[in-house]
């Protein structure tokens, strides 16, 4: 097993040893924080709001981007959102508005899907995607009933 930079990642190092078929958890945990220390990954904002117990909406703060300069995808485990933004020809006097070509990544864990349909909005300069939980029977918990054998 390789994990990045587990040496300054106190934080799980004691789970190694004893956490077998972890290590691409431990990895990912590694990209996920090594990426959080990047200047501009929080480039643009976003909110993850949990609706209930298996719903979810990821909201992008994407204001001055249109619909047609958006793309969502789902590769690899990822919700990938990219905006990608020409050349603007405006003569500003003073900009303040990012309008900066960019790609957001959140990691999905193995449950959690894109919803079929309505997947993803844009009202007001917030894209809105939309994401459920759907668990498998097998992963749900079972009531187990106790016999009356006396």
């Amino acid at each position: 097993m390789t994990v990045g930079n587990i040496n300054q990642l106190t934080s799980y190092r004691p789970y190694v040893h004893s956490a077998l078929g972890f290590d691409t958890i431990f990895d990912d945990m590694d990209k996920f924080l090594n990426k959080m220390s990047v200047k501009g990954y929080s480039y643009p904002p976003h909110n993850i709001k949990k609706v209930n117990d298996n719903m979810f909406v990821v909201e992008v703060a994407v204001a001055g981007f249109n619909k047609d300069e958006l793309d969502i995808s789902v590769e690899d485990g990822n919700l990938v959102i990219k905006g990608t933004k020409v050349g603007d020809t405006a003569n500003y006097l003073y900009k303040g508005i990012g309008s900066r070509s960019f790609t957001k990544t959140l990691k999905l864990a193995n449950t959690v899907k894109v919803m079929e349909t309505d997947a993803a909005s844009l009202v007001n300069g917030i894209l809105s995607v939309y994401l459920v939980d759907i668990i498998p029977e097998n992963k749900q918990p079972k009531k187990i009933t106790i016999s009356d054998n006396s």
